[in-house]
């Protein structure tokens, strides 16, 4: 799962819409489930702390 900004590059989510196995949502739309059933997170600076701050 990829976790980016609050707004997602449409290119880059087009281009891994086509990779089996990854998932890319805006930071607002990653869940606790969607991170625990993942193997592997890729978030951005600001993804991280807006969860971070989200979830305490």
């Amino acid at each position: 799962m990829i976790s980016g900004g609050e707004k997602l590059d449409e290119g880059f989510s087009r281009a891994a819409s086509n990779l089996p196995f990854v998932d890319v949502l805006p930071q607002q739309g990653a869940n606790v489930y969607d991170m625990v059933r993942r193997d592997v997170l890729v978030l951005s600076r600001d993804a991280a702390t807006y969860l971070e701050e989200r979830l305490k």
